[in-house]
Order: C-alpha cells, then sequence, then structure tokens
C-alpha cells in the first residue's frame, strides 16, 4: 500500500544521506506537522527510536480518544435520526390510517418525503467536507464549535488534552 511505498521512499533517501524529516515533509496528509518535528528532532538528537516512541504512543491515545468521542455520540445521534424520520413520516400517519392504498401507497408517498431530506443531508456532508480541506474554514469552525454549553465544554477539553500531550511530547 501507500505506507510500504513511503517506507521505501524513507529507506532509500536515508541510504543516500538525506534526512528522513524530509521524506516525511513530502506527505503532509500521512504525518502530522508534530510528527514530523519530533522526527526531526530525534535526528538532530541522536534520539530517533525514543520520538517514534513517543509518536506511537501519542497516535495509540489520539485513536482511543476519538473512539471514545465516537461512542459517546453514537447514542445521541442514532435517537436525533429516528427523531427526524419520523417527523418526516407524521404527515403521511394519518393517510396509512385513511386511505384505501394501504401502507404501499403510504411507504411510496413517505418515501417521496424523505427523499429529498435524505439528498438534502447527504450534500450537506459533502460539502461540509469539501470546505473543511481550508485551514480557514476550519479555524472559524473551531471558534464555533466551542461556544455552545455543553459540546464547547466538550471540544475545549479534548483540544486542551491534545495540547497537553502534544506539548509533552516535545
Amino acid at each position: 500500500g501507500a505506507l510500504t511505498r513511503i517506507t521505501r521512499e524513507a529507506e532509500l533517501a536515508v541510504t543516500r544521506g538525506e534526512p528522513l524529516s524530509s521524506v516525511l515533509e513530502r506527505y503532509p496528509r500521512v504525518f502530522s506537522k508534530l510528527q514530523m518535528s519530533l522526527v526531526r528532532a530525534g535526528v538532530v538528537s541522536g534520539l530517533l527510536e525514543r520520538m517514534a516512541d513517543r509518536i506511537a504512543s501519542y497516535i495509540e491515545h489520539e485513536i482511543r480518544v476519538r473512539q471514545m468521542v465516537a461512542k459517546a455520540l453514537f447514542y445521541p445521534v442514532i435517537v436525533v435520526a429516528i427523531m427526524v424520520l419520523v417527523v418526516a413520516a407524521l404527515p403521511h400517519l394519518g393517510q396509512l390510517l385513511t386511505s384505501s392504498g394501504g401502507p404501499r401507497y403510504v411507504a411510496i408517498e413517505t418515501g417521496k418525503t424523505l427523499l429529498p431530506l435524505v439528498v438534502g443531508i447527504l450534500l450537506v456532508v459533502i460539502v461540509f467536507k469539501l470546505l473543511f480541506q481550508f485551514e480557514g474554514i476550519r479555524l472559524i469552525w473551531d471558534a464555533i464549535k466551542v461556544q455552545p454549553p455543553l459540546i464547547g465544554t466538550a471540544a475545549r477539553k479534548i483540544a486542551m488534552s491534545r495540547f497537553s500531550r502534544a506539548l509533552a511530547l516535545l
């Protein structure tokens, strides 16, 4: 895969005398600035193995935190999704009880109502994914998401945890 190719390229570059950090800098979507800085510091100080261990523990910690957040958000997201579906199908409940077309007719009508809703949600997700590729927009979003009382508190705690962990690595 891609990581195997990057590893081979790094091996060849290092054997030619290039610093490892220069290879990592060619792949900013794979390696973060923090990781590149830690590798650079490890090469200069002669402690590359220790820095690699620190990077690995940092990544493992990040994965654990993301999994905890995903677990915590799973139930609320499911509840909201079900509520949206119920609210969208609610206007057709009366038709189900009174229509002569039966459940098949109501299912078709409900589908006609839900399809634009689902397509709209997918479009919003795609637009957000595209917009978040720009750093300025991500900074604006970060400023917005720390404002709400409950979500903002959690976002601030996660950000402080990540910052503290990164600072400890450095």
